[in-house]
C-alpha cells in the first residue's frame, strides 16, 4: 500500500476525529488573537488609572512583542524537548496566569512584565499550534486545516475589540486584558484530551504510541503502519543529513530568502501597529469616542476575516502560490495610501 493511498483513503467518520483535534489547536490561535488586540481598547482608559506618559504606554505594548520574539525562537525547542501537548497545557496555564495579573496590575511595572511573560507564550503558540495541526492531520487536507490557524487568530483579534467594545461602555481596561483568561482556561480543560502527535512520539521512539495516534486519525491499521514507516524515515533523514545551515544553501537558499522576507516585510508593513492603534489612531482623525473609535475597528477586522475565510476555501485548489501574489499586490496600494488621511488633515 503507498503513502499516496494511504493519505486519501480513511474513513469518513474519522474526518469529525481529525477536525475536532485541529479545532483545538486552532482555537490557540483564537487566543493569540484575543490577547494581541485586547490592548487596543485598554490603551484608551489606562492613562485613568495610570499617569502614563507616550512612551510607557509603546513599553507597555511592545513588551509583548518582544516576549513574542524569545518564544519563537525557543518554542521549537520546548515543543521537541517536552511535546507539542504538554506545551500547549503550558501555554495555556502561563496565559491564565499573565491575564489574570494583567487585570490586576497596581503598577505599570507589573502590567510590563504580565505582557513580556504573555508575549513568550504567544511566541511559543506561533510553532506549536500550527506544528500540532500538520503533525496530526493526513497531507490532503493539511493546507485547508492549518490556515483554521490564521482564520482563528483574525476572528480573536476581531472577538477582542468587540469585547473592548462592551467593556468600553464602563471603561474597564482590566476586564479588557483579563477576558482572554476565561478561554485560555477553557483550552487548558480540553488539551487534556488531545494525543500529542504521531511524529512528536516517533522523534522520543514511542513506537506503540505513535502507531495508536496515527490509527486514531486514519481509522486503520495499515495505514497507520505505512505512515509511520514514512514518519520514521524522514526523521532518519533529517537526523542523519539535515542541519541548519543547509536552510542557507542549494537549493534551500531561495525558499528560506522568500520565507523570511515574507515575514519581514510583512511586519514591517506596520500590520501589529494597526493592531494595537486602531482605535487611537481612529480617534487621531477626528471621531472622539472610545466607543465608536473601538466599533470602526472591529467592522474593520471583519473584513479581514472575510479575506482569510476565502483563502481557507481556495488554498488547496489553487495554490500557495497565487494567493501569495495576489496579496501581495493587494497590500501595496492600501500601505502605501494609509496614511494620507492623517498627512492631509495635518497640514
Amino acid at each position: 500500500m503507498s503513502a499516496r493511498v494511504s493519505s486519501n483513503s480513511y474513513p469518513e467518520s474519522w474526518n469529525k476525529h481529525i477536525i475536532y483535534l485541529a479545532i483545538i489547536a486552532s482555537s490557540f490561535g483564537l487566543l493569540w488573537g484575543w490577547e494581541v488586540g485586547a490592548i487596543s481598547g485598554a490603551l484608551l482608559f489606562i492613562g485613568r488609572d495610570f499617569n502614563v506618559t507616550p512612551i510607557q504606554i509603546s513599553i507597555i505594548t511592545t513588551s509583548v512583542q518582544v516576549g513574542t520574539i524569545i518564544g519563537a525562537l525557543t518554542g521549537g525547542m520546548i515543543a521537541d524537548a517536552f511535546g507539542r501537548k504538554k506545551t500547549l497545557l503550558f501555554v495555556a496555564i502561563v496565559t491564565t496566569i499573565a491575564a489574570t495579573v494583567s487585570a490586576l496590575a497596581e503598577s505599570i511595572m507589573e502590567l510590563v512584565v504580565a505582557r513580556l511573560v504573555l508575549g513568550f507564550v504567544l511566541g511559543t503558540i506561533l510553532f506549536v499550534s500550527p506544528a500540532y495541526i500538520a503533525e496530526s492531520t493526513p497531507a490532503k487536507i493539511r493546507g485547508r486545516l492549518v490556515v483554521t490557524f490564521q482564520m482563528c487568530v483574525i476572528t480573536g483579534i476581531g472577538l477582542s475589540y468587540f469585547v473592548d467594545l462592551g467593556f468600553a461602555t464602563i471603561g474597564s481596561w482590566r476586564l479588557m486584558l483579563g477576558s482572554p483568561g476565561v478561554l485560555s482556561l477553557l483550552l487548558l480543560l480540553l488539551t487534556f484530551f488531545l494525543p500529542d502527535t504521531p511524529r512528536w512520539y516517533a522523534m522520543k521512539n514511542r513506537h506503540d504510541d505513535a502507531l495508536a495516534a496515527l490509527k486514531s486519525i486514519y481509522g486503520s491499521q495499515l495505514i497507520a503502519e505505512e505512515q509511520l514507516k514514512n514518519i520514521e524515515k524522514d526523521l532518519s533523514y533529517t537526523e542523519e543529513k539535515s542541519s541548519f545551515s543547509e536552510l542557507f544553501r542549494r537549493p534551500m537558499l531561495r525558499a528560506t530568502i522568500f520565507g523570511i522576507g515574507i515575514g519581514f516585510f510583512l511586519q514591517g508593513s506596520g500590520l501589529q501597529a494597526i493592531v494595537y492603534y486602531s482605535p487611537s489612531i481612529i480617534q487621531g482623525l477626528g471621531i472622539n469616542s472610545s466607543f465608536m473609535s473601538i466599533l470602526y475597528t472591529g467592522i474593520i477586522q471583519l473584513i479581514t476575516l472575510l479575506a482569510v475565510v476565502i483563502v481557507f476555501r481556495l488554498i488547496d485548489r489553487i495554490g500557495r502560490r497565487p494567493i501569495m501574489l495576489t496579496g501581495t499586490v493587494g497590500m501595496t496600494t492600501p500601505t502605501a495610501t494609509s496614511s494620507m488621511p492623517t498627512t492631509r488633515k495635518a497640514r
